[in-house]
């Protein structure tokens, strides 16, 4: 059966992940050319943990980026999609016996996370027979803007030291790469993490006469943003542009002691930089309540869970969606909150804290639908299956239009492991 089209927002039914395409179109091709603008070889990898909706995932696909996933689930759904095991980089902290020799068999790009991971695959590759390239996570921890991390294999140390012998002493492993990622967002966590890596690439080339096929500078990235939205973020906040003149300078380096060799590839892993503003989260005011104290609540079928990424202190952007034209004005002034000095806007669940928007003077009406931006960051995929599961998926594009993507998950699927 064709999925349903929607002429309107109006139209769709709520809660809704609306996912535009086009605007994740626009932030990978800008972010792309920013960093091909200053090094010759760029491949983007996905964050599928940010989110894996399966029109972001295709659409990464779509324009050539490979995956980036963290979990056998998330292999399986880069594999799923087409993707092969040489497209997927597999990081994380843990990783099973079992998992390692799926990603050895299917040749995925792994950073080994420690020493334990290193002398566990070196002795999975000998026993499958499977000559296997590795790469190796870090850890820059005596960087005082990187600091401590709990992820990775410390550089320099005597640990470093241990799993280069360990991949080198085997006859099935051969070191590929070198990855490594801090989350901050800012400028000056992004310009240390990508000196910190190139400084790396260079001492491997230079003083252990290592090449290598790529270098990870991770994600960490902050994409576009409305300058008032932007101004409640204390850290240093940057363009695409910015982002990759900032790491110009380092890669110059590695450019030229390659010079006559085959480059490295440098690899960026974006996830909030590519997704956050490519998906809004929509829901619909149910009923309205008023308050002695002047006090109105809004009750929506939407809830913060379904919303994660943002910290709560962070005043979310959104906007509001008038009911039908065709509602009777006597009907919208008694469903109204206009004239109450404070409106809370909250959600369905039975928790007290779940609120959307904590105070505003708009007048909100039943009916109306109330449109969040920069939704597309860790909410879809930190949803938990809390009392309902209504939220559906819409795609919105130029070419294509308004489609429902996902339909709400049926609540079986709880139950269906069980005995």
């Amino acid at each position: 059966m064709p999925s349903p089209n929607y002429l309107s927002i109006a139209e769709i039914p709520t809660p809704a992940y609306v996912v535009d395409i086009d605007i994740f179109q626009r932030n990978y091709q800008r972010f792309v050319q920013a960093f091909q603008a200053i090094y010759p070889v760029v491949q983007i990898g996905y964050s599928y943990k940010t989110n894996y909706a399966r029109p972001i995932i295709s659409e990464n696909k779509r324009l050539g980026g490979y995956a980036e996933v963290v979990s056998s689930m998330e292999m399986d759904m880069a594999l799923g999609i087409g993707h092969s095991g040489e497209e997927i980089y597999f990081n994380g902290p843990l990783k099973t016996d079992a998992e390692l020799s799926r990603i050895i068999s299917l040749g995925c790009k792994l950073n080994i996370d420690s020493l334990d991971e290193a002398e566990r695959v070196a002795n999975l590759a000998e026993e499958m027979g499977i000559c296997f390239a590795v790469g190796l996570r870090i850890a820059f921890e005596t960087d005082p803007i990187l600091g401590e991390s709990r992820f990775g294999i410390e550089f320099p140390s005597p640990e470093f030291e241990v799993a280069i012998k360990v991949i080198e002493n085997s006859d099935f492993l051969r070191l590929s790469g070198v990855h490594a990622h801090y989350p901050q967002r800012d400028i000056s966590t992004v310009d240390s993490t990508a000196g910190n890596v190139a400084k790396l690439v260079l001492h491997l080339h230079e003083k252990m006469g290592l090449s290598i096929d790529y270098f990870s500078i991770g994600g960490g990235f902050s994409g576009p943003m409305e300058p008032e939205f932007a101004r409640q973020f204390s850290r240093e906040l940057a363009s695409f542009d910015d982002y990759a003149r900032q790491c110009a300078a380092h890669f110059s380096g590695v450019v030229e002691q390659y010079r006559g060799y085959d480059i490295p590839t440098l690899v960026l892993e974006p996830g909030t930089a590519l997704v956050a503003d490519a998906i809004d989260y929509i829901c619909k005011v149910h009923t309205t309540k008023s308050r002695g104290s002047g006090r109105s609540l809004a009750v929506t079928d939407g809830s913060s869970f379904a919303m994660g990424g943002i910290p709560k202190h962070i005043k979310p952007s959104w906007y509001v969606l008038r009911a039908d034209s065709d509602r009777r004005d006597e009907d919208a002034d008694a469903t109204s909150t206009c004239g109450t000095t404070r409106t809370q806007i909250v959600g369905y669940t039975c928790v007290e804290g779940d609120i959307l928007v904590d105070e505003t003077s708009e007048s909100i009406r039943v009916g109306d639908r109330v449109c969040f931006r920069y939704k597309g960051a860790y909410s879809l995929v930190m949803r938990p299956p809390f009392i309902r599961m209504d939220e559906v998926v819409i795609t919105r594009s130029a070419e294509g239009g308004m489609r429902l993507a996902r339909d709400k998950i049926d609540p079986d699927f709880c139950f269906e492991s069980y005995e």
